[in-house]
């Protein structure tokens, strides 16, 4: 791509960029999305998961791009279940979209799936109603307020919840995995991290098979719910080694965008055609490599016509030289120079594949550095910790710091901090967080958080972030009080001891 063509292209996905920005908050003004995130992994009773809590952090985060009003809980017992969900039904009531995502233990009773808090404690059946969270009261919550409801539920895992509850009593109807639900016309979409009645794996990164995969995929512009599950299916049974397939079933009425981008007018002046570029020295050389020795002038022409100014056309010119001189190879063999045309069927067959590879041959098809290609870039940076900003497919100065952060952690060395397709296959080979997290003076790291430091009593924390001892100031304006004496009046003389 030659410089002028890559301004062109670089003014056109600008203005492409602004119209994007302009639609999107046209977008976010028309139509209200919240969600409802969830991630539980520090259980009490029971085995703890390491993945939830990031899966949700990130589901979140992402949404939050996506234009969704999210209400967030990790590690929720069950008060700070019903807690968060009173929060998301105040939102519901005047949304237009609304999901829910949860990651952590469930498990399944009669047909009925029930979500379980990090306090879940199983002693007896009845206990279910009193220790767990209904997947079908979140249902029935959502419906009541909106048209267009999404269920993701990253909670088939190995579950030793279903082992306790067994043991309580007979016949509980417990079983593996999730139960299938029942969706209506209407109803919504709901997608499982495996299939009914499956376990789904937790993951030695810091994401689980499935919320990685949608993490890849949930930000892509222009892609419908649907087809982006196919991709999302596709890359966690890819993951696992063909162990686990994700689950989806949908009674939506309309199709989904989670990131939706207006089409251009067509008005829009289009980009002129490229013009071809020219075919690099590299593939030159590859194909003089083919023809070197070939006895046919006009195998040799045509590739003299084909690159005239090329490094190896004076070798060809030279060869050519030789073959309508009658000198043939520069050592001729003097049984076949008298006979020129003694070449097998076979020979024959090869000079003229030759003479087709020198006729068809065309460039190599450069790739081309797209919005979609950037905004892939900055969600796989995101999702890194690398802190590329907004997926809007501009790349400017955070880009470059995000990539440079990325460059320096990754121990990966790149010619420039411009974003490029091997930037990109890097990415995808990134399984956890890259980039540490960066806190403020007066806030301390926490696993994957920035949390306010705290001081031991007595002691107070600065705008430079350290303890120091409290220190009690005594106001100008307070009242002074009158030394202690031991002189009265007495006669109307003053008289001290």
């Amino acid at each position: 791509m030659n410089a002028l063509h890559y301004f062109r292209c670089l003014v056109v996905g600008t203005a492409v960029a602004v119209l994007c920005v302009c639609f999107t908050a046209i977008q976010a003004q028309a139509e209200k999305r919240v969600a409802l995130v969830i991630g539980n992994s520090s259980y009490v009773s029971t085995t703890p998961l390491d993945n939830p809590k990031n899966d949700a952090a990130d589901i979140a985060a992402a949404l939050e791009r996506l234009g969704f009003e999210v209400v967030l809980g990790l590690d929720l017992g069950f008060d700070g279940m019903r807690q968060a969900r009173k929060r998301f039904n105040n939102l519901l009531k005047s949304a237009d979209v609304a999901m829910f995502f949860y990651a952590g233990h469930a498990l399944q009773v009669d047909g009925v799936n029930y979500l379980a808090p990090v306090d879940t404690l199983l002693q007896e059946k009845n206990d279910l109603e009193f220790e767990t969270v209904s997947l079908d009261l979140i249902l029935r919550q959502m419906e009541r307020n909106t048209e267009t409801n999404l269920v993701f539920l990253d909670a088939c895992r190995d579950n030793p919840l279903i082992k306790q509850f067994e043991s309580v009593g007979r016949s509980t109807g417990a079983g593996t995995g999730l139960a299938q639900p029942n969706i209506s016309q209407g109803g919504p979409f709901i997608a499982f991290a495996t299939s009914p009645g499956d376990i789904a794996l937790d993951g030695t990164g810091r994401n689980s098979p499935f919320t990685t995969s949608l993490l890849r995929h949930i930000e892509r512009p222009s892609v419908e719910l649907n087809t982006m599950m196919i991709d999302v299916r596709a890359g966690v049974y890819k993951a696992t080694g063909r162990q686990q397939r994700p689950w989806t079933n949908s009674g939506l009425l309309g199709r989904f965008f989670f990131n939706k981008v207006a089409a251009l007018p067509e008005s829009e002046p289009q980009e002129e055609p490229a013009a071809t570029p020219p075919i690099s020295a590299s593939r030159q050389k590859e194909i003089w490599g083919l023809i070197k020795d070939t006895k046919e002038p006009k195998i040799l022409l045509d590739f003299i016509k084909k690159f005239p100014d090329g490094e190896t056309t004076k070798l060809a010119a030279i060869r050519l030289e030789q073959l309508l001189l009658g000198g043939g190879d520069t050592q001729p063999d003097p049984g076949t120079a008298a006979k020129p045309d003694t070449q097998t069927p076979a020979a024959k067959q090869s000079e003229r594949e030759i003479a087709l590879i020198v006729e068809n041959a065309e460039p190599e098809k450069p790739q081309v550095m797209t919005r979609e290609v950037i905004r892939t870039i900055q969600t796989e940076l995101n999702r890194v910790g690398c802190n590329a900003g907004a997926a809007d497919g501009q790349w400017g100065p955070k880009g470059r710091k995000s990539l440079a952060s990325f460059s320096e952690n990754s121990g990966l060395k790149y010619a420039s901090t411009e974003p490029t397709f091997d930037l990109l296959d890097d990415l995808k080979t990134q399984t956890g967080r890259v980039c540490p997290l960066v806190c403020g003076v007066r806030y301390r790291v926490s696993g994957d958080k920035c949390v306010r430091k705290t001081c031991a009593s007595g002691l107070v924390l600065t705008s430079k972030g350290s303890c120091v001892k409290k220190t009690t100031t005594v106001s100008k304006t307070a009242p002074k009080t009158a030394p202690k004496s031991n002189c009265f009046k007495f006669n109307g003389r003053l008289v001290c001891e």
